[in-house]
């Protein structure tokens, strides 16, 4: 009666709320043994609920009720044996308490369970033991184990990789508001995993996610809006989603918002606030707003013109595989710009954009290879490369290959090609006049 009379005034269940009166009810109930009593004042003390927050009385009342078999209390002892709340942090004695919880069935401490065999806390990593238990509790309805599960069925983690089987999870878990289970499901609706691809239903699920604050769901639903992904193309809508999700920190979204800046799609032109953006995401170490970002400050757009800081930031771009990062490291190196002329290392960064496919390094690639600067001479990987980057409409590229091998691509195909054919033309109007005749 004790303790249901702090229930009572802890909610102000026909009574006036006073969680001092409920913590002295919840005292003398647990002084006579009353578990759920112990359980109750526990959770008082580690809030501080009307008495001073004191996380240490509190795993002494969880520990009483623990040991008495009330799997709530135990799943409490877990959690703060596992974060170091109130007791010396110790990861072996959160799973131990995870467990007693987990076999009374109390699918926070399954969830939890599975947590710890996943990732190896306080026990041996086992990914076969975490799929059994966040099977469990999702399978009790819990929306969290729910979304973890279809994770792991989407990478294949501790059970063999099933995408239709992920869909069925996180739709349970989607449906419950899991906002994480909601953009997720957006994603394999979008990329076709595990479902036929349908566009209109990752924008709403996406929508759903972001509605609920999700970063990344803003960043997805912004995408939609600005490529026409499943809604009709609306660049005000898009931006006002990237500044959500780039207000949370999302580097993408920031990164994209830049962009809207500096081209003046969905939001008024400003070059300012493009480079305020590219940098937040420059800082987090997204490769392509580092490229762009290094964009204005060499040619002075929103920021004065800077080389040396240019330079910082496009070889940060290049060192991630940002190929036209790389080809702009190059040029740093070729011409001279604000740092030591180095052909050497000029090919290098050449030479990797050129793997890339990137037609203008494949072309100073091939200017080095033909003339011996910073590597060999190798007229061969010269041809091979002036012809990859001139059948990629690489004018220079082409006027070489005219020049130097005599090979005509592109342009200078079509130009040859036309000429080569006049003298035939020629001819055939000569025979049709003698037949005349």
């Amino acid at each position: 009666a004790q303790n249901m009379l702090g229930r009572c005034y802890e909610e102000g269940w026909g009574v006036a709320k006073n969680e001092s009166e409920a913590v002295s009810c919840y005292q003398k109930a647990a002084e006579q043994g009353q578990v759920n009593a112990k359980h109750n004042l526990a959770v008082c003390c580690f809030y501080g609920r009307g008495l001073k927050e004191d996380k240490a009385k509190a795993v002494k009342w969880f520990t009483k009720a623990a040991e008495r078999g009330f799997a709530s209390a135990q799943n409490w002892l877990g959690h703060c044996y596992e974060n170091g709340f109130g007791v010396t942090k110790d990861e072996t004695e959160a799973v131990k308490w995870y467990k007693k919880a987990a076999e009374l069935n109390y699918t926070v401490a399954q969830y939890s369970l599975a947590i710890c065999y996943e990732n190896g806390f306080g026990v041996t990593k086992d990914e076969t033991e975490a799929i059994k238990w966040y099977k469990k509790a999702a399978e009790e309805g819990l929306a969290v184990a729910q979304y973890n599960l279809a994770n792991c069925y989407l990478n294949g983690i501790g059970v063999s990789e099933n995408n239709e089987e992920a869909v069925e999870w996180l739709t349970k878990a989607a449906e419950q508001g899991h906002e994480g289970a909601q953009n997720m499901l957006g994603r394999c609706y979008e990329e076709c995993w595990g479902v036929e691809k349908n566009e209109s239903e990752a924008a709403k699920w996406y929508k759903k996610a972001a509605e609920q604050g999700l970063a990344v769901a803003q960043c997805n639903l912004a995408n939609c809006y600005f490529y026409g992904r499943g809604v009709s193309v609306n660049k005000s809508e898009a931006v006002k989603w990237f500044m959500k999700a780039a207000e949370q920190g999302d580097a993408e979204a920031q990164n994209m918002l830049g962009r809207c800046y500096e081209e003046s799609w969905g939001v008024e032109k400003n070059e300012g606030k493009a480079v305020r953006w590219y940098r937040k995401a420059a800082e987090q170490g997204l490769a392509v707003a580092q490229y762009n970002l290094a964009e204005c400050f060499f040619y002075g757009r929103g920021v004065n013109e800077n080389k040396a800081e240019a330079f910082k930031w496009y070889k940060s771009s290049a060192e991630q595989g940002v190929s036209d990062a790389q080809f702009e490291v190059g040029n740093y190196y070729t011409y001279n710009r604000g740092i030591d002329r180095d052909e050497k290392e000029a090919f290098k960064w050449y030479k990797l954009a050129a793997a890339q496919g990137h037609g203008g390094a494949q072309f100073e690639s091939a200017y080095c290879y033909f003339y011996g600067k910073g590597v060999s001479e190798n007229k061969e990987k010269a041809f091979e490369l002036l012809k990859r980057a001139a059948e990629q409409g690489h004018d220079g590229a082409q006027r070489m290959l005219k020049r130097e091998f005599n090979v005509s691509i592109g342009q200078q195909a079509a130009a040859q090609s036309s000429g080569c054919l006049l003298p035939v033309i020629g001819l055939l109007a000569i025979i049709m006049f003698i037949i005349a005749l």
